[in-house]
């Protein structure tokens, strides 16, 4: 006799069956992976964050600035999407499609489509 893994209920049918029914299978498999959920969540969410003021900058033409005024602004340095360097082998970070340069301390913003890229 198997029980269900969720409910404790007995379980008919097939022998490899490990639920009683669909909404204890969906609410174990909730239950189990909320944690992995919950941290790629943060990090989605500061990267996120992170993008959006790379871009609200970008768009008020605020393309240098101190870091530690991006920084007071929410900027978290430790998230970013990708790196690559550019022609001049200056290190470029990205949150998704915005970047930046960091310059012994002033931030440069750029955007996906920025020529400094190529």
């Amino acid at each position: 006799m198997k029980y269900c893994k969720e409910c404790q209920a007995l379980v008919v049918g097939r022998s490899d069956k490990l639920f009683c029914g669909d909404s204890c299978r969906s609410a174990y498999n909730n239950r189990t992976r909320k944690k992995s959920r919950s941290v790629f969540g943060h990090i989605n969410r500061t990267l996120r964050s992170n993008r959006e003021i790379l871009r609200d900058l970008e768009r008020l033409k605020k393309r240098k600035l101190p870091r530690s005024q991006l920084q007071s602004l929410g900027f978290s340095f430790d998230f970013f999407t990708h790196i690559t360097k550019d022609r001049h082998g200056h290190v470029m970070r990205f949150c998704y499609d915005c970047g930046y340069v960091d310059l012994n301390g002033e931030i440069t913003i750029l955007t996906f489509d920025d020529d400094r890229l190529l």
